[in-house]
């Protein structure tokens, strides 16, 4: 059997127990004790006998409220709300972002909760939250802006980069071409006269048709 069962089952049992005990007259009940419709003093033989009669009444009436079936039932019922509440899926918490002024102003103006200290924090911070929202905001828009001006100077430094690679390449072709016609001039090579009527040739093909062992 379920040990919660069993537990719950003892302890309401030991609670009638406390119940069930009989009563006694205080030490000093003589004191406190009135007289009788005749004035006379109550014996201790009548305060004995009224007690004895009032402790067999709540014995009957013991038996009659906490008897076996009923101890019975309120440990099953509270066995079954134990398991229940087990059972019982937890509410997914609500997906709020604090950096979100919407998200903020979402939220519950007040706390649910008894506890006013509780109620109280809640209230003083959600009040923070919408104050440095606004202050939030601005920050992300200028880091934004910033991040922007970052990917223009970075894509300047690409064109730059590729400009000081063409002017290396552009010093490299000044260089060879004046190298060439170094050579040229010293072997005397003149070009043929019905190619100098042609449309000129470019460079590439001008120097294909060039011995190389010229220009070593």
């Amino acid at each position: 059997m379920d040990s919660i069962y069993l537990h719950k089952k003892a302890f309401i049992e030991s609670q009638i127990s406390l119940l069930s005990r009989p009563l006694d007259p205080p030490p000093n009940w003589r004191e406190n004790a009135k007289l009788d419709e005749d004035g006379n003093e109550l014996s201790e033989a009548a305060v004995i006998h009224a007690i004895y009669c009032l402790n067999v009444l709540l014995r009957k009436q013991y038996r009659i409220i906490f008897s076996s079936q009923a101890i019975r039932h309120v440990s099953e019922q509270i066995d079954r709300l134990y398991h229940s509440s087990n059972e019982v899926s937890l509410i997914e918490p609500v997906q709020c972002d604090f950096q979100s002024l919407d998200d903020i102003e979402k939220l519950p103006a007040v706390w649910p909760s008894d506890d006013e200290k509780s109620s109280e924090k809640y209230t003083n911070l959600r009040a923070r939250l919408l104050s440095l929202a606004p202050a939030l905001d601005h920050l992300q828009q200028k880091h934004a802006f910033y991040e922007s001006i970052e990917s223009s100077l970075r894509q300047l430094r690409q064109q730059t980069d590729l400009s000081s690679r063409i002017s290396v390449e552009l010093e490299r072709t000044k260089k060879l071409t004046a190298k060439i016609g170094q050579k040229l001039k010293k072997s005397n090579i003149k070009l043929n006269p019905q190619i100098q009527q042609t449309e000129p040739e470019s460079f590439m093909e001008f120097c294909s048709r060039i011995n190389p062992d010229i220009i070593n």
